[in-house]
């Protein structure tokens, strides 16, 4: 038998990605998946890469100056050195900024829910809530403003709601005459590999804007070309957004191989190692288990008061998942799901990254635990909203097995590739 490691937080220390096989405190032998993992993840040298943030300020100042702006944003709007977008244009006196719009988790990136209205206290202007009422600047709201500004740094993942968010305000800024500029950043799990179920029209929601997969493999500014160029939304014709493209970016580079510092893009998105999980372990997010919250790890650890980590652990090693082996855990979160319980569960272990494809990690452990708690654990419709699609549900109730449900996916992705290579703005 597996031995369970107990997880306290306040003995958690992160762990970074290293070119050699992850070592779990409390854990004393490798397993049989890691021992046949060795060719781990190697981690190349960093390569300097400016922000669209920053070639705007380097190359683009001159064109906003003597108009008023709106910023689209949240803390990740910071330039290399760390410096917050409000602050920089706060430095010029003949550029005002008149309005800003806060997305899911709020302009400071500490909320959970929905949000409100308020006052920044550096420059003044209203922040309005894209994530509580409204999801799209209202026309009042863009009065007097000669540019919309966006600049968020997201995941790569279609319900990730950032991208809707620039959609929204991408499309209230057309219909409203208003210039939209992207500030782009990089895709953190590289620009390479798409995966997953792809949106359906039935389901759109605010976590499925466009027909697109879970993993969609482009930058935000990428996006937005793709969106408009494809009618993904509705437009005014000839309408175009403005991109401050990245400066050097190679798309297969993971976010720890360029020098840009990493920002918490939201609450539970503390690293890189999360953003690479988050793909397919983000469906347990609509059930009664714990994967965010705090006492644990995001997306990481995963607990219940019903799951049999040791056997759910074993299942899932004996299929050699490529890129990943797990690890049986007990912890006590202390926020989320289950506050103060002692949970049963699994730690999810990176072993190479380069071959793990996480959409299909988590169909993967849908799979096993449906087989091994079947009283227990229920599919529900919420599943669909990030999904995009209620095929996914119905082929795992079905009983169809991880690769029956994964062939169907290979046709829809391979027209999906090639419509995206069109957009692409970096090699």
């Amino acid at each position: 038998m597996k031995r369970v490691t107990k997880m306290y937080s306040s003995n958690y220390v992160p762990i970074l990605l290293l070119s050699v096989i992850i070592l779990l405190s409390g854990c004393g032998q490798k397993t049989d998946t890691q021992q046949e993992q060795l060719q781990t993840t190697q981690v190349r040298s960093p390569i300097s890469v400016d922000p669209g943030i920053d070639v705007l300020f380097q190359q683009y100042i001159d064109e906003l100056r003597g108009k008023t702006i709106g910023l689209v944003i949240n803390q990740t709007a910071v330039d290399k050195k760390g410096v917050n977008i409000v602050d920089r244009f706060m430095e010029y006196d003949d550029i005002t900024i008149k309005a800003i719009f806060a997305p899911e988790h709020g302009y400071r990136g500490d909320k959970q829910g929905r949000i409100e209205d308020e006052i920044d206290p550096v420059s003044g202007a209203t922040v309005y809530s894209l994530y509580g009422k409204l999801y799209k600047p209202l026309p009042e709201m863009l009065d007097g403003i000669d540019v919309l500004i966006f600049d968020m740094q997201s995941v790569g993942v279609k319900f990730y709601t950032y991208s809707s968010t620039m959609g929204h305000a991408m499309q209230a800024a057309a219909e409203n005459d208003v210039e939209y500029w992207v500030l782009d950043r990089p895709n953190p799990i590289t620009g390479i590999r798409v995966d997953g179920t792809m949106q359906d029209t039935a389901t759109v929601s605010f976590v499925g804007l466009y027909p697109a997969p879970i993993q969609y493999g482009l930058t935000m500014g990428e996006l937005a070309n793709m969106v408009v160029g494809e009618g993904m939304m509705e437009f005014p014709e000839g309408f175009k957004p403005r991109i401050s493209q990245l400066k050097n970016w190679q798309r297969d580079r993971w976010y720890d191989e360029i020098d840009i510092p990493w920002v918490k893009a939201s609450p539970n998105m503390p690293d890189l190692e999360t953003a690479i999980v988050y793909p397919g372990m983000c469906f347990f997010e609509v059930r009664d288990f714990w994967i965010k919250g705090t006492g644990g790890r995001p997306f990481i650890w995963l607990g219940n008061p019903w799951l049999d980590g040791n056997k759910l652990a074993t299942d899932l090693n004996e299929l050699k998942i490529p890129g990943v082996d797990f690890t049986p855990i007990e912890f006590t979160p202390t926020s989320g799901n289950f506050e103060g319980e002692m949970l049963g569960g699994i730690q999810v272990n990176i072993i190479d990254r380069n071959i793990l494809e996480p959409v299909k990690l988590g169909v993967y452990v849908m799979h096993t635990i449906l087989k091994n708690h079947p009283d227990e654990y229920e599919l529900t419709t919420k599943i669909d909203r990030l999904a995009g699609t209620d095929r996914l549900r119905l082929a795992l109730e079905e009983g169809q097995t991880p690769e029956q449900i994964f062939e169907s996916w290979h046709q829809p992705l391979a027209e999906f590739e090639k419509l995206r290579v069109k957009y692409f703005l970096y090699e």
